[in-house]
């Protein structure tokens, strides 16, 4: 041991307050971020909707202002033209401006912060942490996490971040399964590298190639070509067929790697029927035949295609939406009819293009009665 037991305990106080002191941080960063977001010309509206600036390069300044007692206490911040929400001055309505113009992004991040950081801040700010003994790991991880957020708060995301992760590299790869697959003694999944594929099993085996991201996926055995069900999107490639046809088929093309996108992903979930079905991407949406458009629909930002099926097939079941005050980790962007959802994603994504209707996927248990495929 080569310190004493107060020295010890001294040493983790320092860490308590270097974890306490990324809320400090965080609300600094974000004032400055949202002076500069405005260029230092805030717009607000009085009671009776007319417009004005605040010219201003403190936050402190801007505050004083708004708070009650100064000279615009009761006016709004004009969020866009026709919509004011009021004017934030402390970290959790901060949190909420950030969101609600995209300097930061993600909906579990949204969820995770508006439901955490704001308790946690008032705990700190009023003395509640006081007795609570933190430890290295728990400083650092506040540290790295503080560094993610005020990175993407001015434009900047982290490689192999945790919170605000970069573009993610999606290469060829091999879903092969054997015939006891899924159900039958002796069952096996393997997901492979192309460039293995020659010492892998031949007879009995039945080959997909696709294009999805190498990194630690569980559900990589859910794929289907049809819908979105894999935390990460995988691109169907080639297939089914044996391991010697895939060789081939790679010899003759020659599938280029891409990147994705990992949060604020688009799916759209249809209900009809009494059931809810799997969430597709926009692409395939667009691709269904017509006798798939039927029912009613959901245009949801989800960063997993499972937060925003769960959303819609509890709301089917007769839940009610969204029972926390911080709302689930997505947001409906809009409902109706298929032709109707149509008009919303040309609106917002002009470039789509509609994706092959494939009945193709790894072979799977069936799904619960009330979930559609």
């Amino acid at each position: 041991m080569t310190g004493s037991v107060s020295s010890i305990h001294t040493e983790c106080e320092l860490f308590t307050t270097t974890d306490d002191l990324t809320w400090v941080v965080l609300e600094h960063a974000l004032r400055e971020r949202f002076v500069a977001y405005y260029e230092s010309r805030i717009p607000f509206v009085d009671k009776g909707g007319n417009a004005e600036v605040l010219e201003t390069t403190s936050f402190d300044l801007l505050a004083e202002a708004f708070r009650s007692g100064g000279k615009h206490a009761g006016k709004w911040l004009e969020l866009r033209p026709g919509e004011k929400i009021e004017m934030p001055l402390t970290l959790d309505p901060l949190l909420r401006w950030a969101h609600e113009v995209g300097v930061l992004n993600g909906q579990v991040n949204k969820k995770v912060q508006l439901a955490v950081f704001g308790d946690l801040r008032n705990h700190f700010a009023h003395g509640s942490s006081v007795g609570r003994i933190g430890m290295p790991v728990d400083s650092t991880l506040a540290i790295n996490d503080m560094a993610e957020i005020i990175n993407r708060m001015w434009g900047f995301t982290t490689r192999d971040g945790r919170l605000y992760p970069s573009s993610i590299p999606r290469h060829p790869i091999a879903l092969a399964w054997n015939v006891a697959w899924p159900i039958k003694p002796g069952a096996e999944f393997r997901s492979i590298f192309t460039q293995d594929l020659a010492a892998a099993p031949n007879e009995g085996w039945t080959y997909v190639l696709v294009l999805m991201p190498d990194i630690e996926q569980r559900d990589t055995h859910t794929f289907d070509a049809r819908y979105d069900t894999t935390s990460y999107p995988m691109n169907y490639l080639w297939g089914p067929g044996t391991r010697d046809a895939a060789i081939d088929w790679l010899a003759g093309n020659q599938p280029t790697s891409d990147e994705i996108e990992p949060l604020d992903r688009l799916f759209l979930i249809r209900r009809d029927k009494g059931k809810t079905y799997l969430a597709i991407r926009p692409g395939n949406f667009l691709g269904l035949p017509h006798h798939n458009r039927r029912g009613t629909w959901k245009l949801i930002m989800a960063d997993f295609p499972n937060d925003a099926h769960f959303h819609v097939r509890h709301l089917n079941q007769g839940q009610k939406e969204c029972p926390d005050k911080h709302g689930c980790r997505m947001t409906v962007l809009k409902s109706g009819t298929w032709s109707a959802l149509e008009a919303k994603l040309r609106q917002m994504r002009p470039d789509l293009t509609p994706e092959p209707y494939l009945e193709v996927g790894v072979p799977r248990q069936p799904y619960p009665d009330d979930v559609g495929y």
